[in-house]
């Protein structure tokens, strides 16, 4: 994930911690076209609120590719990297955060 992209993302976190109180953390898939899929998961690693594909290009905000638009950013083989963008405070104990991790990349493999 390229700085450009770990900056929207981190937008884009802001944005889900301060209108989804139940959200713990943003599952980031990044896709081989550039987009990401972000989705919001709650303290037990279960999806809260609906997933976004955002896209940046050059430090802008873009609209995302048309394989995004046509697929929706599910199809798993297109995905380069996944992580877990925390939302702080982050309340979760190492131990917690390493089963919630556990299971949302699980679930993303499925994508």
């Amino acid at each position: 994930m390229n700085e450009a992209q770990l900056g929207l993302s981190r937008s884009y976190a802001d944005k889900i911690q301060s209108s989804n109180a139940e959200a713990a953390g943003v599952l980031l898939l990044v896709l081989d076209c550039g987009c990401i899929k972000a989705a919001p998961f709650n303290r037990h690693g279960d999806p809260v609120g609906r997933s976004a594909l955002l896209r940046v290009i050059a430090g802008e905000k873009r609209r995302v590719c048309l394989r995004c638009r046509k697929d929706q950013g599910e199809d798993g083989a297109r995905v380069l990297e996944s992580t877990v963008l925390w939302l702080q405070p982050c309340l979760l104990s190492k131990r917690e955060r390493d089963k919630i991790l556990r299971k949302v990349l699980a679930g993303s493999a499925k994508r």
